[in-house]
C-alpha cells in the first residue's frame, strides 16, 4: 500500500522536472510550430482594456502596421523581449507602426511592471478573455511570448512563437515599411 503513493509522488515529479527542462531547452531558435492553417488570413477584431481601464478596439489601429504581443509578466523569454519592442516603437514613433502589448495577466501586476521598466507603447491587460484573442490569432498552442505582425490592410504577415529579437523584426517589417508587401 505505500508503494502506490511513492510511485504516484516520484511520476509527478518526473513530469514536472521533464516540462521544466523542455521549458529551459526551449530558446527563440527553436520555437513550436505553428502551422499557416491556423493563422487566420486578416486580423480579427477584439476589444480588450488598457492600463487605465478604457476599453480599446483593435480597429482604433487600423491604417497602421501593428505588432501585437501577447505576454505576460511571469514569463521570463516575453520580458527579456520588451526592451526590443520599447526600443523598436522608439526607433518608428514617425513611422506609421505601433507596438501593441497584449498581457495575459493580472492588471495589478502589468501595471506595476510596466511602470517598472518604463514601457512606451500601449499595453491592454485581459486574461481569459486576453487568451481567447490570442487564440483567434493563431496561437492555439498557448505559446508565451507571441507576436504577430500587422498589415495596415489589416492583413497578418508574419507570426512568431516565442521571444523575438531586434533582427528578427527588423527582417519581417522591412518589406512593410518599404512600402512593399510580400506574400504570406
Amino acid at each position: 500500500m505505500k508503494r502506490i503513493p511513492l510511485i504516484i509522488t516520484v511520476a509527478i515529479v518526473a513530469a514536472a522536472l521533464g516540462a521544466g527542462a523542455a521549458w529551459l531547452l526551449h530558446t527563440p531558435e527553436t520555437p513550436p510550430d505553428i502551422p499557416r492553417s491556423s493563422i487566420p488570413e486578416y486580423a480579427p477584431d477584439f476589444a480588450l482594456r488598457d492600463l487605465e481601464g478604457n476599453m480599446r478596439a483593435f480597429s482604433e489601429w487600423e491604417g497602421r502596421i501593428l505588432i501585437v504581443n501577447f505576454w505576460a509578466t511571469w514569463c521570463a523569454p516575453c520580458r527579456r523581449e520588451i526592451p526590443v519592442l520599447v526600443a523598436l516603437q522608439a526607433a518608428h514613433l514617425e513611422d506609421q507602426l505601433t507596438v501593441l502589448g497584449i498581457a495575459i495577466d493580472e492588471d495589478d501586476a502589468v501595471r506595476e511592471y510596466a511602470g517598472q521598466i518604463g514601457m512606451t507603447y500601449t499595453t491592454l491587460v485581459g486574461q481569459l478573455d486576453a487568451i481567447q484573442v490570442s487564440g483567434r490569432y493563431g496561437n492555439h498552442i498557448g505559446a508565451m511570448p507571441y507576436t504577430v505582425i500587422v498589415g495596415p490592410d489589416r492583413k497578418i504577415h508574419w507570426v512568431h512563437a516565442g521571444e523575438v529579437t531586434a533582427p528578427m523584426l527588423d527582417e519581417a517589417l522591412a518589406p512593410l515599411l518599404s512600402g512593399h508587401q510580400p506574400d504570406p
